[in-house]
This record gives C-alpha cells, structure tokens and sequence, in this order.
C-alpha cells in the first residue's frame, strides 16, 4: 500500500504523559495554552497510529474539539468508530488540555510543503546538526528544575530533539511566531496566536478605521505590531463594502435638490478618504469627485456651502 507523506516528528519515541516533558518555564505564562495544544496536535500519528495516521491529519484544537482532517469517507467512518479510544488516549497523554471532542472531516490532504505547511520529512533531516553549546546549556538548566532523574532524562530527551528540528526550520527560512516565538513557514502568527488575537484585534482596529479611514496598513501596524496585513485587509474590504452600500442607498433617496444630511456627508467622506488613503487636511475637491461621481458630488458640494 502506499504511504502518505509524513509530518517531522517534533520528538521521537512513544510520547510519555504531558506533565513529563512540558517545559516548567512555560508554567503559568501567555504560552502554555499554545504550547499544550500544538503538542497535542503533534501527537495524532502515535495517537491513531502509522496506519491511520497516513490517511488523516489533525488540524486544529479549539474549544475542546480536537479535528482531525481525514482523506476519504471510508476512513472518517472507520476512524468515527474509535472515536472514544482516541479521545481517551488523548486526555491521558495531555492532561489539563481541554478535548471534549474528536471530529472528523473528510477533506482534501495535500503533501504538507505544497500545502504550506510543516516541509517534507526527508528533506528536513538533512537540515538535522548537533545542538551547540549554547542550546545544551538552556536545555539543562530547564531540566534541571525536575527532580526525578528519570522524569529529567525524559523532559531533556524531548527537548533535545525540539531543539534540533526547531534549528533545521530555521535553516529552512521559518520564521518565529510574532507571539510565542514558535517558528512557521510563512506569516506573522502561528495558528494558535492568531485564533486567539484575531476576533480582538479585528474588533480593535475596526474602530480604528472607523475613526481613522484614511490609515495604511503600515501606518496601523506601527500602533499594533502584532498586526498582520492579511487582518487589514480583511478589515479594510468590510469597510469598504459598508460605505459602499451606504453611499449606493445615499444615491438613491437622497432628494437631488437639496443638500446632503450631516450623517449622509460625513459617510461621504469616510468613504473618499479610506478609498484615497487621504487623511481631511489633505482631501480635496477633485479627490472627492472622481472618488463619489459627479452626481452625488454635486449634492455633497451644495452641504458644503451651508453655514
């Protein structure tokens, strides 16, 4: 039967339980609830096994369902029957991660560098050297801080080979999570970070624009680094499709005799100034034509004569 393409493991070995090799550093900081999670992620090939495991992939873990993309209908129905093992052996492996639920989706899998996501494994042991001095040092005095000579000798094992392929990726162009500081292929925020920052962010930077439509996405990212150009986007076209509605009903009941309403010119040049980029001081007559037709410029033109 042929195999699937692999994910790089990020440790070797059976996994051991959660509380053996997760970092004691990591305790009570903003990165523990990623950190648990990713690896909880990570472990679905020694979960479902090498069999299953080359059909399906988990792809993500949020608000306690654990989904796992599978490649066939045939295999989500095999895999929906041990659904109850799986979500067993998951809680005892991580515990004190929230899993309610295993779901599976049966969805396209494509090789994970075509995808963007982790690179093919072979090629990523080619990127495979020896720790330096200085990755040594850091793993030992984080295992020191256990005191059972086995639990220790688990917990340096694990990180060991953490640090190793963290190294190769890096060597492969992956770049830190602008966050926690894992390394990813592409982006700002690994996927866990972004979850979490992006309902608040997009709601803050609303506002801003809502405020400040004139703002570029660099000049909103220099207020919030963590910012990505993708989330401007996103919020920029929602705007923009807001003011592009509001203008087309403006068009359309505004009487073509009278002036434009307060509300209704202040949309206007919302609109005109998110379209040009332009901020008030700067916005002038012909910007504000070519950008609202000569029609409804016509009407904005006669509110501003009023006192």
């Amino acid at each position: 039967m042929r195999r699937g393409r692999r994910r790089a493991p990020v440790y070797r070995g059976r996994p051991d339980r959660l509380g053996a090799f997760l970092l004691p550093s990591l305790r009570g900081t903003a990165f523990e609830s990623g950190y648990r999670q990713w690896l909880a992620l990570e472990a679905w090939p020694s979960v479902a096994g090498e069999k299953a495991a080359a059909h399906s992939r988990a792809a993500s873990l949020h608000m306690g369902v654990y989904t796992v993309h599978v490649a066939t209908n045939l295999w989500a129905v095999e895999l929906s029957y041990r659904k109850e093992a799986f979500l067993r052996r998951l809680r005892e492996l991580f515990e004190g991660v929230e899993i309610a639920e295993v779901r599976f989706v049966v969805r396209r899998l494509e090789p994970p560098d075509e995808a963007g996501g982790e690179p093919d494994a072979d090629d990523l042991e080619a990127y495979l050297e020896e720790l330096s001095p200085e990755d040594e040092a850091v793993i030992d005095e984080e295992a020191a801080c256990l005191q059972d000579a086995s639990l220790r000798a688990v917990a340096r094992k694990a990180m060991a080979a953490d640090f190793r392929y963290r190294r190769a990726r890096e060597k492969m162009g992956w770049k830190p999570c602008a966050r926690c500081g894992v390394v990813i292929p592409s982006g700002d925020l690994c996927t866990f970070c972004a979850r979490e920052a992006s309902p608040a962010r997009a709601e803050s930077l609303a506002r801003l624009l809502a405020a400040m439509p004139w703002l570029s996405w660099e000049d909103c990212a220099s207020l919030d680094p963590e910012l990505t150009r993708e989330e401007y986007i996103n919020c920029y076209e929602t705007l923009m499709s807001d003011l592009s509605g509001r203008l087309q009903e403006i068009s359309t009941r505004a009487p073509k005799d009278q002036p434009l309403e307060r509300e209704d010119r202040t949309i206007c040049t919302a609109y005109c100034m998110l379209k040009s980029g332009e901020p008030p001081h700067v916005l002038n007559e012909d910007s504000i034509k070519r950008h609202l037709g000569d029609g409804l410029f016509a009407l904005f033109s006669m509110a501003k004569e009023d006192p």
